[in-house]
C-alpha cells in the first residue's frame, strides 16, 4: 500500500523536515514504532518524528570501507546490529586487486568504530528491540535541501528481517 504526502513549501530545516513528515505518519496506523535514525544528519529529523508518535529513537550506524588506493569508492559497508551485517559491492571487489584478507580486516576495524560511536552517541542506551515493530528510518538525504522530500511519502509496510517485523520506505547512507 502506497500513500502519498504533498508538500509544497521547502523545509527550513531538518527539524521542520522532521515534523512535517510526523504529522504525514500520525494518521497511519501504525504498528508499535520505532524511529530509527543515521547520525548525523537524519538524527534532528527522527527525533521530530519520535517526539511526535511517542515512539523510541535508536540509530543505525554504518562504515563504508573503500579500496586501498581509493577510498571514497566503497568496496563493502559494515551495518551495525546484534548480528552486524556486512555489503560487499562485488563488482567493485572483482576489479579492485584487493589484498587477501583485506575486507575482513577492515570490517573488525569498522566495528570497533561503530562501537566507538554508539557509546559516543547513545551514552550506554541500549538497542530498541525491532522485532514486529514498525520500522520508519530516516537518514540525510530527508534533510532541509530545498526540494522536496524523497523515501518516505508515507508509510510503506513492508516485510523486514524477523518475523512480523516491518518497515516503512525511505533510508540512506550514514554521513562520515
Amino acid at each position: 500500500m502506497y500513500s502519498t504526502m504533498t508538500i509544497s513549501k521547502p523545509f527550513v530545516d531538518r527539524s521542520a523536515a522532521g515534523r512535517a513528515l510526523a504529522k504525514a505518519l500520525a494518521s497511519k496506523k501504525l504498528v508499535d514504532p520505532v524511529v530509527l535514525a543515521l547520525p548525523r544528519g537524519g538524527v534532528p529529523v527522527a527525533a521530530e518524528i519520535a517526539k511526535a508518535l511517542s515512539a523510541p529513537l535508536d540509530v543505525v550506524l554504518v562504515r563504508k570501507i573503500g579500496v586501498p588506493y581509493q577510498r571514497e569508492l566503497a568496496v563493502a559497508a559494515v551495518v551495525d546490529g546484534d548480528q552486524p551485517e556486512v555489503v560487499v559491492n562485488e563488482d567493485v571487489a572483482r576489479h579492485a586487486d584487493l589484498p587477501p584478507g583485506y575486507i575482513e580486516a577492515h570490517v573488525k576495524q569498522e566495528l570497533e568504530e561503530i562501537e566507538r560511536r554508539r557509546e559516543v552517541y547513545l551514552q550506554g542506551q541500549e538497542r530498541v528491540p525491532l522485532e514486529g515493530r514498525t520500522l520508519i528510518p530516516r537518514g540525510r538525504r530527508h534533510r532541509d535541501r530545498r526540494q522536496r522530500p524523497r523515501g518516505l511519502e508515507g508509510a510503506q509496510e513492508k516485510e523486514a528481517k524477523g518475523p512480523g517485523a516491518r518497515h516503512s520506505r525511505g533510508s540512506d547512507r550514514d554521513p562520515r
